[in-house]
């Protein structure tokens, strides 16, 4: 029989890259858990559990050994769903197929692999595993959160952005998945609820990112995946891409004429039977379903200082890490492009908390 959610200890993961995709994977593993106890930093899980030593439960979805140690150690106990290993790099492989982790997979397994090239591999060192899809896939939408009229647009190039403008009547969105990776955990994870709010609030969804596309398909938006270059790569996708529209860069423009910004055709289905199947794995292991956890619209009023809303609204809009840049359509000083793209999409209770909150600081 499982342990008493109230005797056992809860763990998050977190981390320190520059991409948001990585939260919101955790905000979906985060429905499922009854509190988080601790976070757990994903590339220095030693260094964090040795802060635990009674011993902590945790979904280990995600990217591993992006750095840290492999396998995890002893006082984990983990649901091992949605792994992505990049089985092309040998250190990875010589890690992954070590006997501590041999062992740590027959302890804790069978794996869920994010993608099929994981899975494949896994299964070719003896290792029970299939295919689990993404967590992102089990996330709710939020029946609180209206639909307006933009499209957003995530990581594409510029020739991109202004093919997609001429191609619809509807105002164009730019954000990117870049952030600054210094940010706290506390303001990266606020961040993540940001994006899923603004996945909700579009009439679509045309991105060059996974963890873009396929959180909106999870929430009911139409979305459109672009195979760019920059940010594709076969193997990684393999599995996921097949859940989604998509199309390669070389035919962005055909794209757009039949999946039509302007009325986009819906999502396929896919993704519905590994969503309930990630569903009930997590409620078996966590006891806590996510219909309970809390919204993305009661979430984001719960900051502690509305400043922080609307500071995070600006970085996104008005500067990107790497290189990346935020548009919506013209120059403009980076306030007037916050409030004129905030309008959109954040309900005005925030928005004026945010506002009052400025004055009081004096800015302008």
């Amino acid at each position: 029989m499982a342990q008493a959610t109230a005797e056992r200890s809860f763990g998050l993961l977190s981390y320190r890259t520059a991409n948001i995709g990585d939260e919101i994977q955790s905000v979906a593993a985060r429905q499922f858990l009854p509190r988080v106890d601790h976070y757990l930093d994903r590339d220095a899980l030693p260094e964090g559990l040795a802060k635990v030593p009674e011993g902590v439960d945790a979904i280990l979805n995600g990217w591993w050994m992006w750095g840290g140690a492999w396998p995890p150690p002893p006082n984990l106990t983990p649901l091992l769903v949605s792994m992505y290993f990049e089985v092309s790099d040998a250190t990875v492989r010589e890690r992954v197929g070590s006997p501590e982790s041999r062992e740590f997979f027959a302890t804790f397994g069978p794996v869920g692999a994010r993608d099929h090239s994981t899975r494949e591999y896994l299964q070719s060192i003896g290792v029970d595993s299939y295919f689990s899809g993404c967590m992102t896939l089990t996330l709710q939408r939020d029946a609180k959160v209206p639909r307006h009229d933009f499209v957003l647009a995530v990581d594409l190039s510029p020739d991109q952005v202004a093919e997609l403008r001429r191609r619809t009547a509807r105002p164009v969105m730019e954000l990117s998945v870049a952030h600054d990776p210094d940010m706290t955990v506390e303001r990266r994870f606020a961040l993540a609820e940001l994006f899923l709010y603004f996945y909700q609030s579009a009439s679509s969804v045309v991105a060059s990112r996974l963890h873009s596309v396929l959180p909106s398909l999870a929430v009911g938006t139409p979305a459109l995946l672009v195979t760019n270059g920059g940010t594709y790569q076969h193997h990684r996708f393999r599995g996921l891409e097949e859940l989604v529209h998509s199309a390669a860069a070389a035919d962005f423009g055909d794209a757009l004429a039949w999946f039509s910004p302007d009325d986009p055709v819906a999502n396929p289905e896919k993704h519905l039977s590994l969503r309930k199947d990630l569903i009930e794995r997590c409620l078996t292991f966590t006891g806590q379903d996510a219909v309970h956890a809390p919204s993305v619209s009661d979430r984001l009023p719960g900051l502690s200082d509305p400043t922080v809303l609307l500071d995070l609204l600006s970085d996104q809009l008005s500067k990107a890490h790497d290189g990346h840049v935020y548009r919506v359509g013209q120059e403009a000083h980076p306030w007037t492009v916050l409030g004129r793209t905030a309008r959109r999409v954040v309900p005005d209770r925030i928005l004026h908390a945010a506002a009052a909150a400025l004055r009081r600081t004096g800015w302008s």
